[in-house]
């Protein structure tokens, strides 16, 4: 119901209330949406290995190592983010 918004999906590898996968997935499986209104989005079954985040046009996602919570690592994804989304010439786009 966001598209075509941008948006940051993040989880834990230890945050065991959550379903990663799932997190990932509800991510990946709105890419019909963004890709209508002509943005890149993520493979359903690509999901990245630990602290390896993927942004795509207006969708990003990241794991980190840990559990529930937000750490530095979190903030500083959420601001790489904001910088690819409002700066995309100060820094390769991932």
């Amino acid at each position: 119901m966001i598209a075509p918004r941008a948006v940051y999906v993040a989880s834990a590898d230890h945050d065991f209330w959550s379903d990663q996968r799932g997190e990932f997935l509800s991510l990946a499986k709105a890419g019909p949406v963004y890709r209508l209104y002509g943005f890149s989005t993520l493979e359903a079954d690509a999901m990245p290995p630990l602290e390896t985040p993927l942004f795509r046009d207006r969708m990003a996602y990241h794991i980190r190592r840990g559990t529930h919570g937000m750490l530095a690592y979190d903030w500083s994804r959420y601001m790489d983010f904001a910088d690819h989304l409002w700066r995309p010439n100060s820094r390769e786009s991932q």
